[in-house]
């Protein structure tokens, strides 16, 4: 407590990043899968790996790999799959919990997924 108010009393501010990129790292299995588009349910995980990759089996993107970056200032996940598709996905992680929601002005085709670190 005595270094924090002497940091700030001398004008340096600590850095507190929430991290998303280093949240992201390991397997993810999807405990739920919402759709407008798509009622029936899915199953299937994703990985990620410290290198940029990432891998998936099932869910919205299918079996397919490519690579991964975040926007820390957006809260936000970049996917460019292997066939050059990107999107992006507002992100959050918490107590293990992967929350997905895919950047889009259509409702319809809007997607949230929810994943636990395997």
């Amino acid at each position: 407590m005595i270094v924090m108010l002497f940091l700030f009393s001398i004008g340096i501010q600590p850095v507190v990043s929430n991290d998303l990129m280093g949240n992201l790292y390991g397997k993810w299995n999807v405990i739920k899968y919402q759709s407008r588009s798509e009622k029936k349910a899915r199953s299937g995980t994703l990985v990620f790996d410290a290198d940029g990759k990432f891998q998936c089996e099932g869910i919205h993107f299918g079996a397919v790999k490519g690579l991964f970056r975040t926007d820390e200032n957006r809260s936000v996940l970049i996917i460019e799959q292997a066939d050059g598709t990107t999107t992006e996905w507002y992100a959050s992680v918490k107590n293990d919990v992967l929350r997905l929601r895919n950047i889009t002005d259509d409702k319809r085709s809007r997607v949230h997924m929810t994943l636990k670190k395997a």
